[in-house]
């Protein structure tokens, strides 16, 4: 059925939908002005869902081949001889179709194809869809989720052995939805354009490309004949069309029926709803942009610029404040087109009848089935309280002199937990040589942990209540032995965290620090010992501290509570599970804290360096598996960071750092060893391995050297306004003459 609509209607506007329309109009800029950079601006109306624009890209080029790591690049002998040899390949080609194609290629004609390609992704390429391409998103989202439950909800009520029913059910499903979003279908308005120079040379391509599309499908026995007749090459209001028009009553509704024999009422819905639209394939040009568009109607390139546009909004006001820079990319999406790509209660939904029908899969009676299904709902709409919002999003990067910095607004509502009110005081503590890091303040929801709590001990009833149906007398007399010892214990975990651990914490901060500062020529006993030290990449999980003490005796909870299991475990198995006592850490006092670590994994063949450890001072926790990070984090270490995006001095709600050239600095000594392993390993035939690697690892280290061009980014995210705002600097270093 699906197959038969792929083949009369969806392929066909598919093949030829390669989509996008119209830009402009003659409205005059303002002074600093996002249209000073996208002069698409001038015609996007501001009923555009998405938005986006990529200038200067010759430009941008241009740096990146003029700058010194370019030139390094095309100096390393492989590349050279790589760059040789495709130049050869192309000037005497030995395979026919390249023949052919480099024929057309040097002919007039291919060289103003070439010259056009090149010109249209030069200087400006946008392409933006209207509210209702965010209404079909909206639609088709709806409809799968609605498919999808409809499914679940018949394989609860008819199993998996009754296929055709579940088809028969989902055949009216389909009708039903196909009925009900009829006025929402529509076709959308998605455009590209590409700016130009030389109109003169698009108009004879355009031209060109309709002689040569009209052969095609003359020739393509595949393609109706009643396609090519709709093909037609005229002026729209001054601009150079080339239209191909597709109406629903043109499809052959005949051979469709036919097909769908086995749906008869989903067949004529769909005639009903797909008979009454239009589908405009367009390619033209419009003033100084080459433009392509899927539409419903011609209509809007005779009305373009006439409507209220998109730069003139409130979110590009926002933007202005940036139109002074090398702008390099635009973007923006409305709030109604994030929520169609993000709807958080259908996606829930979709997982509580998910949730719901494996459930009922294992046989449960209809009254506790309602209770369970109030519980997922209940559930499922909790968790949405906790995530964002979805919002209108508008951002632009722009080139410095020190990189690429970007600005991102998001006017979407953040949750409760979220807290950019006050300064991120733990950057004090991850490391001024990190590899990378990120750090953000939430606000601690003791009514979160409630609700957890008490959906753990709905949950565990509905568990108990079907169990106890279907177990045997004998499993059932076993579970309740088990659930009686554990519960005390999750009790005891419950007090903890209510007690000690949420009020310990309460300062809200979390950091994940990735360091590579410590290295040593052997790690393990396993390893060989390297000739060069071998940084060790290293996890740390910081988190700012209120209480102190708090922690401390939530800790010694967790801890007497795993004592128990174990013993429990070996009294109820003392042959297969032996006795142990967990032992005391050692400790070790800092300038502002303690370190408690175990050090037992030595006697395992690692580094005596590696014991897995929690440092703990007034205000910081820190845990890592390097009890010398951990000092280092736990005293203060502050990254020594500069540039614009590293304004750590104010209230922030999260802050991101990594450095790439790092990150290859830390590679080489690894690269090094695994060549090291590989000599070794070889035995006699070293010999061979060690010329192998003269030859090649010189120019790989040179190509590492310049991939450290792309040194670090760095990002923070506070809110301004009514704006959460996301702003980050890719830093880049090109090399020394």
């Amino acid at each position: 059925m699906m197959r038969s609509i792929s083949r009369y209607f969806i392929l066909p506007m598919a093949a030829l939908a390669m989509a996008l329309a119209p830009a402009l109009s003659g409205s005059t800029a303002s002074a600093a002005d996002m249209r000073d950079h996208a002069q698409s601006l001038n015609g996007v109306p501001q009923d555009a869902a998405f938005y986006a624009a990529w200038v200067k890209n010759r430009q941008q080029i241009e740096v990146i081949t003029q700058s010194n790591a370019w030139k390094k690049l095309m100096s390393i002998p492989l590349v050279q001889m790589g760059w040789m040899q495709a130049q050869t390949q192309w000037q005497y080609p030995t395979e026919p179709e390249v023949v052919k194609f480099k024929k057309w290629f040097d002919s007039d004609e291919g060289q103003d194809v070439y010259a056009l390609v090149t010109e249209m992704l030069s200087d400006e390429v946008f392409v933006y869809g209207d509210e209702s391409l965010a209404s079909l998103i909206d639609v088709a989202m709806q409809m799968n989720s609605e498919v999808s439950r409809a499914q679940f909800q018949s394989l609860r009520e008819y199993g998996t052995e009754r296929a055709e029913d579940m088809d028969e059910v989902l055949q009216e499903k389909l009708t039903e939805l196909l009925d009900e979003y009829e006025d929402d279908l529509d076709v959308p308005t998605v455009v590209m354009g590409f700016r130009i120079q030389d109109r003169e040379r698009a108009v004879k391509m355009l031209d060109l490309a309709a002689t040569r599309l009209r052969q095609a499908m003359e020739q393509e026995s595949e393609i109706p004949a009643w396609v090519a007749e709709q093909l037609e090459r005229r002026q729209v209001n001054g601009h150079e069309m080339l239209i191909l028009t597709i109406t629903g009553e043109q499809l052959p509704w005949d051979e469709i029926e036919r097909d769908m024999a086995d749906a008869p009422e989903f067949y004529e819905e769909l005639r009903e709803v797909v008979e009454g639209k239009t589908l405009v394939l367009t390619a033209g040009i419009v003033e100084e942009f080459v433009v392509f568009a899927v539409t419903d109607s011609i209509e809007m390139f005779e009305h373009l610029g006439e409507s209220e546009l998109l730069v003139d909004s409130e979110a590009f006001s926002t933007l202005n404040k940036h139109a002074d820079e090398q702008i390099t990319t635009i973007g923006y999406a409305s709030e109604y087109f994030m929520q169609s790509l993000a709807s958080q209660e259908l996606s829930f939904g979709d997982m509580k009848v998910m949730a719901s029908g494996l459930i009922s899969m294992v046989g449960v009676d209809e009254d506790r089935m309602k209770a369970i299904d109030k519980d997922l709902s209940d559930l499922f709409d909790d968790i949405i309280d906790y995530l964002p919002e979805p919002g209108a999003v508008a951002g632009v990067s722009f080139m410095t002199d020190r990189g690429i910095e970007s600005y991102t607004y998001n006017w979407g509502e953040m949750p409760a937990t979220v807290d950019g009110t006050q300064k991120l005081t733990l950057l004090d503590h991850l490391g001024s040589d990190s590899l990378g890091w990120f750090v953000t303040r939430g606000k601690q929801s003791p009514e979160g942990y409630e609700k957890f709590v008490n959906y753990f001990l709905r949950g565990l009833g509905h568990f108990e209540a079907i169990a106890e149906e279907k177990a045997s007398e004998e499993e059932w007399d076993e579970y309740k032995t088990v659930r009686d010892e554990v519960m005390p214990l999750l009790a005891k975990l419950d007090e903890a965290n209510r007690n000690y651990l949420i009020p310990g914490f309460a300062d809200g901060q979390s950091a994940l620090v990735l360091d590579a500062s410590i290295a040593d020529k052997e790690w393990c006993d396993f390893m060989s010992p390297a000739q060069s030290e071998l940084p060790m990449p290293t996890l740390a999980i910081v988190s700012g501290v209120s209480d102190s003490d708090a922690v401390k005796s939530g800790a010694k909870i967790y801890f007497d509570v795993i004592q128990t299991i174990i013993d429990k475990a070996h009294e109820a198995n003392p042959e297969e599970v032996p006795p142990f006592v967990l032992p005391a850490p050692d400790s070790k006092s800092t300038s502002t804290g303690t370190i408690y670590s175990y050090n037992q994994l030595a006697t395992l063949g690692a580094n005596e360096r590696v014991a897995p450890n929690a440092g703990l001072s007034d205000s910081v926790l820190v845990l890592s598996v390097l009890p010398e990070l951990t000092e280092k984090l736990l005293d203060g270490s502050k990254p020594e960071l500069e540039g614009p995006a590293a304004e750590f001095d104010r209230p922030l709600a999260s802050a991101g750092y990594f450095s790439f050239a790092k990150a290859i600095d830390l590679s080489k000594p690894w690269i090094d060893y695994g060549i090291q392993m590989v000599v070794e390993q070889a035995g006699e035939d070293g010999s061979n391995v060690v010329m192998t690697v003269g030859l090649f690892k010189g120019q790989f280290d040179q190509l590492l050297d310049i991939l450290k061009v792309m040194d670090s980014y760095t990002g923070v995210s506070y809110k301004e306004g009514d704006a959460w705002v996301n702003h980050g600097e890719l830093r880049l270093i090109d090399l020394e003459d």
